[in-house]
């Protein structure tokens, strides 16, 4: 007969249950506790902190076991509390989606230590920042937008923007175009002191997204139109709007910023609507680009349809208009310091020297102007707006480098790709018998 008896006492096990039990009422009660101090310790009083805990701890309950891991937790509480710092301060409505999306991206991996220190830091620092923050994402925006749909000038807003494919022939509202508008949106009211709403039914978003919605047919686009307090809206069958801004004194605003970021100078803030040239720049030293040599430098900078091309010495434009023979729909930016060439080519009239050196191109084309050094120069500047991995296709003299810049060419030529030495004469029909070659350099 099989053996039934019971190792433990009964009593044994009855004390054990009720220890059990009790050690377990009195941790989920610590638990409980734990996670309301986590939420006080997040800005906002969401449940943030709350949910990626008990994600945490969920982990490490399983099957039985429990494998308390400190760092996991301490992960989870600490990307809690950044996200709060950010997310739940006005730094939140600087941001455009790209900064956010960013900002998330990196929330993702291991977050720094919550200390007093680190956030008091940080936290300095982002709104020290707060100013450049808000203006790279104004920048980001209005980049955004292709030249034909911001205005007739490729710096500044006009009276209305064009919205291009907001809605689908069925009459969806684009997820893309949400972004884009909302973006769009939160400018003008950061602009005008105002905190713009998380709630993604508010603003002009939500107000065209309801609009679109009444307008749509049986599967079928519609069009009709919306007002918000900074637009006036009217949306067509083709999926494009037409938004007119109603605060003329916000588009001020934002164009003084975009002027800034690009070194321009709006017309009235100074009294100039062109720069003053230099005197390197009273010579004319202008030698078209040839086509073959063009055709050349184009094969050299292996262009991609989504990048960003910069010309800083238009001329009369033809560098550019060989790209956009190639890649048409492709976003070239360009600067001419002559008003009539600069007309000619369709880009903005300013010196490329004295333009910020912020890294926003994929590729740099350029003929630079030769005299007093100045082919150097402008390589060196053009090196600075090009992003990491971006590739430099320029023309330039055989001849020597001013020592006070050796060592800062030397550094850029680190990343030498190429040189192809051009033919004598290649410039003869330009006006001039130097001798010349494309550099190639990566960054």
């Amino acid at each position: 007969m099989q053996d039934l008896t019971i190792k433990a006492s009964i009593p044994e096990l009855i004390a054990k249950r009720g220890m059990a039990l009790d050690k377990i009422d009195r941790a989920i009660n610590d638990l409980k506790d734990a996670l309301l101090l986590a939420n006080d310790a997040c800005i906002g009083g969401k449940q943030n902190a709350s949910s990626s805990l008990v994600d945490a701890i969920r982990d490490q309950v399983r099957f039985g076991r429990v494998e308390y891991d400190a760092e996991k937790i301490r992960i989870a509480l600490d990307r809690s509390m950044w996200c709060s710092f950010v997310v739940n301060t006005p730094l939140w409505s600087l941001m455009d989606t790209k900064a956010r999306k960013q900002f998330d991206q990196d929330m993702a991996g291991i977050p720094p230590e919550a200390t007093e220190e680190n956030l008091r830091a940080t936290m300095s620092l982002y709104f020290a920042d707060a100013g450049k923050i808000f203006q790279r994402s104004l920048i980001e925006t209005f980049r955004s937008l292709p030249n034909e749909y911001a205005s007739n000038n490729a710096f500044k807003l006009d009276k209305k923007i064009i919205l291009g494919h907001i809605q689908d022939k069925m009459g969806y509202f684009s997820q893309y175009a949400d972004d884009r508008i909302r973006d769009l949106d939160r400018v003008f009211w950061v602009l005008d002191g105002k905190e713009y709403p998380a709630d993604y039914n508010a603003g002009l978003p939500g107000v065209l997204r309801d609009a679109v919605c009444r307008a749509r047919g049986n599967f079928t686009a519609g069009a009709g139109t919306c007002e918000t307090d900074y637009f006036s809206v009217r949306f067509f069958k083709n999926g494009n709007a037409h938004a007119t801004f109603k605060r003329p004194d916000l588009v001020l605003k934002a164009n003084r910023m975009i002027a800034e970021h690009y070194g321009e100078t709006l017309p009235g803030d100074t009294g100039r609507s062109e720069p003053e040239p230099t005197r390197d720049d009273l010579d004319d030293n202008y030698f078209p680009t040839p086509d073959a040599v063009i055709e050349q430098m184009l094969d050299e900078a292996e262009i991609e349809d989504d990048m960003h091309i910069l010309e800083p010495s238009a001329g009369d434009g033809r560098i550019i208009r060989a790209v956009k023979s190639r890649w048409p729909d492709i976003d070239v930016r360009g600067y001419e310091i002559d008003p009539k060439r600069a007309h000619n080519a369709g880009v903005r009239c300013f010196d490329f020297m004295q333009v910020f050196p912020e890294p926003n191109y994929d590729r740099v084309i350029m003929n630079p102007p030769f005299s007093h050094g100045r082919w150097y120069k402008h390589v060196l500047h053009a090196y600075k707006l090009l992003k990491p991995g971006g590739r430099l296709v320029a023309i330039v003299p055989n001849g020597a480098i001013n020592k006070k810049y050796q060592e800062e060419w030397k550094v850029m030529m680190r990343r030498f790709v190429n040189e192809i030495p051009l033919p004598k004469g290649t410039f003869k029909d330009s006006g001039t018998m130097i001798e010349t070659k494309i550099l190639v350099m990566v960054k």
